[in-house]
């Protein structure tokens, strides 16, 4: 049997063979493509892997900005109070208080002799500490020492330090009556970054004419703040005035580091100790 196919049949055979043959191509382009991706990736990754192995390459890290660092402050030299009690003695709050006046008086005298340097306080002021020790044991002549061996478990007191000086009230009664201990008593004194002051001392902050002893000549008001503005000078390194150690008795000095001190707030630095102390880091930064 034979069949005639009309001529609009027949284009429309043509051209769907034309578009399949098309599809044809494109599908294999397709997939030749994906292939060769494949396959170019997996090299990339081999070689990659090549180089990191032979440490010829390191991915560089995510950028990522800088952590914002705050400085630590820079610390400040200061002077540190410390009220000491003996295993005998009870804690008064009024010498508490009387400590903590008195040193910011003499903070604020020595600004006023500077010009407006002045040293800087360290908290607590002043710091309580409790000894183990009877009073008695600080009567001798080793008594300076005792004192500082005897509040480290408080605070690391020690001379010469570039942070910090010391004054230390501790209750300790004056041996007035004992004619033997009298001259070996060692407190009420400072020198090399610590001050140790006594009983005497500090009553004297709250009685201004307080006599811890009968023979003790009757002081003026401000005598007791005066003996610890005098003997911080001592700590901070200033000596008494040179020309005194030839003829005390006579030397007609009336500044703080020489008979001054009895008429403080009544009284001067020298220029020599000013220029001295305003040297100091202790004094530097704090006008």
């Amino acid at each position: 049997m034979k069949f005639a196919l009309s001529v609009p049949s027949m284009a429309f055979l043509l051209d769907s063979a034309w578009i399949g043959n098309i599809m044809a191509r494109w599908a294999f382009l397709v997939v030749l493509l994906g292939a060769f991706g494949v396959i170019s990736a997996g090299l990339i990754s081999i070689h990659f892997a090549e180089i990191r192995a032979a440490g010829e390459w390191t991915p560089a890290p995510i950028s990522t900005p800088p952590p914002t660092l705050t400085p630590s402050p820079t610390p400040i030299p200061s002077v540190r109070a410390i009220y000491a009690i003996p295993s005998d003695m009870t804690y008064d709050a009024r010498y508490e208080r009387a400590i903590s006046e008195a040193l910011l008086n003499v903070q604020n005298w020595y600004s006023e002799q500077l010009d407006g340097s002045k040293f800087e306080i360290g908290e607590p002021f002043p710091q309580t500490c409790e000894l183990e020790e009877m009073a008695v044991a600080f009567q001798g002549v080793r008594g300076f020492h005792k004192v500082i061996e005897s509040v480290q478990h408080c605070a690391p007191v020690a001379g010469f330090s570039e942070w910090h000086t010391w004054v230390i009230y501790v209750d300790v009664p004056v041996p007035c009556e004992d004619g033997d201990t009298a001259p070996a008593f060692r407190l009420g004194r400072g020198g090399d970054g610590v001050v140790i002051l006594h009983g005497g001392d500090v009553e004297g902050l709250l009685r201004h004419t307080y006599q811890p002893c009968p023979e003790w000549p009757l002081p003026k008001d401000g005598r007791w703040e005066g003996g610890l503005a005098h003997e911080l000078g001592h700590a901070f390194g200033l000596p008494h005035p040179p020309e005194c150690y030839a003829s005390p008795e006579t030397c007609g000095d009336q500044s703080l580091m020489w008979t001054g001190m009895y008429d403080y707030p009544d009284t001067f630095l020298r220029e020599e100790d000013k220029e001295f102390l305003l040297g100091l880091s202790f004094f530097k930064g704090t006008q």
